[in-house]
């Protein structure tokens, strides 16, 4: 057991297991900058909607941030971790966080769930796995699957963010979530894996065009200076900026989060990650960027 240093909750974590190694020992490395939006996107009394809670790295933040007013879904699919992240709601006594055992999708259905790999847990995946993990793929069994629209109130009224990191299922999550996008323009964040995008029929590119078809535009998350802790920017992307980016904002103007950052929007053009990839493959091209 070990408390969480950035939330300061309690956490029960295997150390067989590569990002639990990493909450461990590290703290919140991966998981930072999406904990630094919901400490600048979230208010108390907020909903928060978390899609692949895994353990609840991000659930146990999110439940700090809105306070016992506020309200967080914490909703995961793998038997491997919902034990552990059911323990750790009970342990912190977090009564305003609901857990739920199921995936996102659609329309409703029991489907099939699997695990690539071998010592990453929060890999548990609905789409068919990519043939580059030949044989090790641990079956999982089946899972009831659900649209967000019956996980969420879509005419609830609280400021909404949502959070998913499914595995490549971003875009099926998405559609079953349409009537809460429509009333409550919640902000939302994204995972972007193409590879897993593309295992169910998607792109970064479809989804892209999807996202900004609901009035969406991404944006990077940039989370810097002296120790990481005084800098958060958001820079909006093009759809061929989408793929070298791990976790994207989509933020509709207008919406209450709009409201609370649009003062850290930058103007196009002017991240630093982008320049980087784009005079990288300038020269790759033997051109000048």
């Amino acid at each position: 057991e070990t408390r969480g240093r950035y939330h300061g909750h309690i956490m029960r974590l295997d150390l067989a297991d590569f990002f639990q190694r990493i909450a461990y020992f590290m703290g919140a490395y991966h998981e930072l900058h999406i904990l630094t939006i919901l400490d600048d996107a979230v208010r108390p009394g907020d909903e928060v909607l978390d899609g692949g809670a895994y353990i609840g790295l991000v659930t146990l933040h999110a439940a700090g941030v809105v306070g016992t007013s506020g309200l967080v879904h914490a909703v995961e699919c793998s038997p491997r971790t919902i034990g552990r992240l059911r323990h750790h709601v009970a342990a912190n006594n977090l009564a305003h966080v609901r857990v739920h055992e199921l995936g996102l999708s659609d329309a409703p259905a029991e489907m099939a769930r699997g695990l690539p790999g071998m010592d990453n847990h929060a890999a548990a995946t609905l789409p068919p796995v990519p043939q580059r993990f030949g044989p090790h793929v641990e079956d999982l069994g089946s899972v009831r699957v659900l649209p967000g629209d019956q996980v969420v109130d879509p005419a609830g009224t609280r400021p909404l963010m949502i959070k998913l990191d499914v595995e490549g299922f971003e875009p099926r999550a998405i559609r079953g979530l349409e009537r809460t996008i429509a009333n409550r323009r919640p902000a939302i964040m994204t995972e972007i894996n193409a590879e897993m995008l593309e295992a169910v029929g998607s792109s970064v590119l479809l989804f892209d065009a999807q996202m900004r078809a609901l009035g969406y535009t991404p944006y990077a998350i940039d989370r810097g200076g002296f120790r990481l802790r005084h800098r958060l920017l958001l820079h909006p992307l093009g759809p061929d900026q989408l793929v070298s980016e791990a976790d994207v904002l989509w933020l509709t103007k207008g919406s209450v989060v709009w409201e609370r950052l649009k003062h850290l929007v930058m103007p196009p053009g002017l991240y630093w990650r982008h320049m980087f990839y784009a005079k990288a493959n300038a020269r790759a091209k033997g051109t000048k960027g």
